[in-house]
């Protein structure tokens, strides 16, 4: 096989011309790499979040890469969602890839955790898998060095997550590539879920 017709089947297998994704938790972090990824896989990205000044920046980091819209609103209350998907879908049309990386990160002492912030953080975080990626949310423990060569130790690969490190399981999850997979938890952590 040519290196020619090699990059061909590849650019085949995983291209994502022409399809509309969905990012939730799009303005930072992880979020925001898969959004890239599939930015310049093909993908027009609609990123929705809280912030709309971080939506605004990261849109604009990516539009170098394809078609960027962005949408603010707080995924932990049910009408902002159905608001979000409507303005989501006006933007470039119906969704093809809905990726959920929303997330938060209350940490209150045990004795002071409400009901509330159960709720909210069960809403926003449900089955959210990746290892330790430093980021905006766990900034306190990241500034830590001890903590965070700590979290680095438990991993098998030797060292804390990067956003980055999510970008080709982005493009491999929505693309034909994967679809024959179903109903799984794709952890990428680093082994952190095995040590």
């Amino acid at each position: 096989m040519s290196a020619q017709s090699a990059t061909a089947f590849l650019a085949g297998l995983f291209s994502l011309d022409g399809r509309i994704a969905v990012v939730t938790g799009g303005s930072s972090g992880i979020g925001a790499a898969m959004a890239a990824a599939l930015a310049r896989a093909g993908t027009r990205v609609v990123l929705v979040a809280r912030d709309a000044g971080r939506l605004e920046v990261a849109a604009a980091s990516m539009r170098g890469g394809g078609e960027v819209a962005w949408v603010s609103a707080d995924l932990a209350e049910r009408p902002m969602i159905a608001r979000a998907a409507d303005e989501a879908e006006a933007a470039f049309g119906p969704p093809d890839i809905l990726v959920n990386c929303a997330g938060i990160n209350l940490r209150p002492p045990l004795e002071s955790l409400t009901a509330a912030d159960w709720d909210v953080t069960m809403a926003v975080n449900l089955t959210v898998c990746p290892g330790f990626v430093p980021t905006r949310l766990n900034a306190h423990v990241a500034r830590d060095p001890e903590r965070s060569a700590a979290m680095a130790a438990r991993t098998m690969a030797g060292r804390n997550g990067s956003p980055e490190d999510f970008a080709g399981v982005a493009v491999f999850l929505a693309s034909r590539a994967s679809d024959y997979v179903t109903g799984q938890t794709l952890y990428v952590d680093g082994g952190f879920s095995v040590t």
